[in-house]
């Protein structure tokens, strides 16, 4: 069970100045391992306590802690990520060579993912209300990340380009790159409707964000999962939508890496101008159209 350290709150902010994604990953990380004490009848002192005794009696404990994880694979080591900040910033190091010998992850599985389909992104947008449809158009069109979108700003935007573009700061970027990325007509008939101005004073936390996609999959029981747990159906695979489509475009694959923000192969030599890019996205552009 957590206490009320000052530590904690200490590590909660230090992670809040860092990005939005971030303090919410670093909460989710402080949820799981709250569970986790809960669940062994101990304190975070105790357990902390443990951890300093010896090498031994910490590796222990953090594998038990790992292991209580029914998380993805993928999860289990961003949460791991999270939670080794955790341990340092109370005076517990462990190194990427410790982690390497002494903690045991489950293997990451190679699995097939089912494409989201434009029926069932047509499904979720009409089961959303009007923000909501907007912030899924925009996911379904650019090929953003989700933590990307929610950093945008109105001012990131050019609405006299065509088709419309924004820029995404490079330290809101998973790569720590500057991109330009773009939006389709039909997103931006929507954002229209909602209301420009409305839309960006409303800005959404990534957990919220979540929630609410949980909550319309449920609705439309599109409650399919992979042998890992994971949703077939989950707020991430708009991305992939829109790379897909780019390949049925018949986009070269620098480019389309470009409009999404892969690093790709050689990624440095590949400097794509923005009509470049603006050209191949409204090549694209049709193949995006939901409704």
């Amino acid at each position: 069970m957590l206490d009320d350290s000052p530590i904690i709150s200490d590590w909660l902010n230090h992670n809040q100045k860092k990005a939005l994604n971030t303090y919410d990953t670093a909460i989710k990380t402080l949820k799981k391992y709250d569970l986790y004490l809960r669940q062994r009848s101990i304190s975070n002192t105790e357990y902390l306590t443990l951890c300093k005794q010896d090498e031994t009696t910490q590796f222990r404990m953090v594998n038990d802690f790992i292991g209580s994880l029914d998380i993805a694979p993928s999860s289990m080591r961003q949460t791991w990520s999270f939670f080794k900040s955790f341990l340092r910033w109370n005076g517990i190091k462990i190194t990427s060579e410790d982690r390497t010998d002494f903690i045991r992850f489950k293997p990451i599985e190679k699995i097939n993912r089912k494409p989201l389909t434009r029926e069932i992104i047509k499904d979720i947008c009409k089961e959303s209300s009007l923000y909501y449809r907007v912030l899924f158009l925009i996911q379904e069109s650019s090929g953003n990340r989700i933590s990307e979108t929610l950093h945008l700003t109105k001012e990131d935007f050019d609405f006299t380009s065509t088709p419309v573009s924004a820029v995404i700061q490079a330290k809101n970027t998973k790569t720590k790159t500057e991109r330009h990325c773009f939006i389709s007509k039909e997103a931006l008939l929507n954002l229209q409707k909602f209301g420009i101005n409305e839309f960006f004073e409303s800005p959404k936390k990534l957990n919220a964000v979540e929630w609410y996609f949980w909550k319309i999959r449920n609705s439309l029981n599109l409650l399919e999962r992979y042998p890992n747990n994971m949703y077939q159906v989950n707020i991430h695979a708009f991305r992939a939508y829109f790379r897909t489509m780019a390949v049925k475009a018949n986009l070269q694959q620098d480019m389309a890496e470009n409009l999404i923000g892969h690093t790709g192969y050689l990624k440095q030599y590949i400097r794509p101008e923005l009509n470049d890019l603006k050209k191949a996205y409204t090549k694209l552009e049709p193949y995006l159209r939901i409704f």
